[in-house]
């Protein structure tokens, strides 16, 4: 008798464990479900915002954060409110560039990849500055934008332009300089000695990776 009694009260005890350790896990059921809705909600929020953004911090209302795009961490500065205006550096320069524009209008800056605070591509690394931005901008939730560049940014600014028309605005460009390529290899060869051209790949090479064919692929790029 008394054997059956703690083989009940076992039987007990097990069935109320069980009855915790089942409710746990349902508890911990909703909790997920709640936090998956929740991520999916955010993310659809991002990338429907409206075209108009307000942000503000100190310092003139310039907020500085940074963004995981997928293979690369971006660093961009964010102020103002109403209709975005993107501005892009050149190849010798970072965002710091567009300081004086960002006091009064609505901007958004960012570090082109390899430059400022912006990762570095890995040697040998295809990658298109007009992705990049594409990328950034569905990040912040932005459709449409005015775009702003200089000399390498004003023809990342062209590209983008080329291939999302529908998320452009308006494009104000500077500083578009280019070479005519010669079609002879004697022309091409005149050109391995023009001092502007080894001036320029000089500078890039101070905010780029030391990648001469990378440089070359970009501008290729830029012609196709």
């Amino acid at each position: 008798m008394m054997g059956q009694r703690l083989r009940l009260k076992q039987l007990k005890v097990k069935l109320i464990a069980l009855w915790i350790l089942n409710d746990m896990k349902f508890k911990l059921i909703i909790v997920l479900c709640f936090i998956a809705a929740a991520t999916a909600f955010g993310v659809e929020q991002s990338a429907n915002t409206n075209v108009n953004v307000t942000v503000s911090d100190a310092n003139v209302g310039v907020a500085k954060k940074y963004v995981d795009i997928g293979d690369a961490y971006f660093h961009y500065e964010i102020a103002g409110q109403g209709t975005p205006v993107i501005l892009i550096n050149s190849d010798s320069n970072d965002n710091e560039l567009f300081i004086e524009l960002m006091k009064n209008h609505l901007a958004v800056r960012y570090d082109l990849r390899g430059y400022g605070k912006t990762d570095k591509p890995i040697e040998g690394e295809k990658f298109q500055h007009a992705e990049d931005l594409r990328k950034l901008m569905w990040f912040l939730g932005v459709r449409k934008a005015h775009l702003v560049g200089l000399s390498v940014g004003a023809f990342v600014a062209v590209d983008f332009a080329e291939r999302y028309p529908a998320k452009v605005i308006s494009l104000s460009i500077e500083d578009v300089n280019g070479i005519v390529i010669k079609e002879t290899d004697a022309d091409a060869l005149l050109l391995t000695k023009n001092e502007y051209i080894h001036k320029r790949l000089s500078n890039m090479r101070k905010t780029h990776v030391d990648d001469t064919q990378g440089i070359v692929e970009f501008i290729n790029s830029m012609e196709q």
